[in-house]
């Protein structure tokens, strides 16, 4: 969709390439820095890292945006491009961090039922937003599908951060009284999390 508005705007197909680019290349960086965050932070942790980044890359773009697509389309747009190739980082290494999560701490044998759950959300969600695009398809009403790209953002940043509070930081990260959530083993947890105890969270 985004590429589409940036069409509209008679952005010359090589930005738009070179953007493209970029934001692929902020998702191999990403997928090379998880390994640290995770040794440095702990899987949960990072997790919840990579979010805030996503969230905190977004938000100084879409503001502008909005404020300013009327008046200044091409400025707003370009602040818009550089925000969402920096919050690819915070996307592409929670992607990652919640991939590990699921293979650590979800036992295997519902492991399968819990993935096709999250699959399908995934597929619920696209098909919204391509709706969405459906009904706002107009080049000035594109902030519309912005404002309901961030308000998912920030969902999901809630809905970590409760899961994280609720079962990860409130026992330094011993899930045991959680039988979906615990871990299924402890080869796989981090040294920051297999050495946390609960007097220290």
């Amino acid at each position: 969709a985004m590429t589409a508005f940036l069409t509209t705007l008679r952005i010359s197909p090589l930005v738009i390439a070179v953007w493209r680019g970029a934001c692929a290349l902020m998702g191999v960086l990403a997928t090379v820095a998880v390994p640290k965050f995770v040794l440095w932070m702990g899987l949960q942790r990072s997790a919840m890292a990579f979010l805030l980044c996503q969230l905190a890359a977004l938000v100084p773009g879409v503001v502008p945006f909005i404020v300013l697509a009327s008046s200044r389309p091409l400025l707003s747009a370009g602040v818009l491009m550089v925000s969402v190739v920096l919050s690819r980082f915070g996307l592409w290494g929670f992607d990652v961090n919640e991939v590990q999560i699921m293979q650590t701490y979800v036992p295997a044998p519902v492991r399968g039922v819990v993935n096709g759950v999250e699959v399908s959300l995934t597929r619920v969600t696209t098909l919204t937003m391509l709706f969405l695009g459906v009904i706002f398809s107009d080049p000035t009403e594109f902030y519309v599908l912005v404002i309901f790209s961030t308000s998912g953002v920030i969902l999901a940043n809630l809905s970590y951060l409760y899961y994280y509070v609720r079962y990860a930081s409130a026992s330094s990260l011993n899930m045991s009284s959680s039988p979906l959530l615990s871990p299924t083993s402890s080869p796989t947890s981090s040294p920051s999390e297999a050495s946390s105890s609960p007097s220290s969270a």
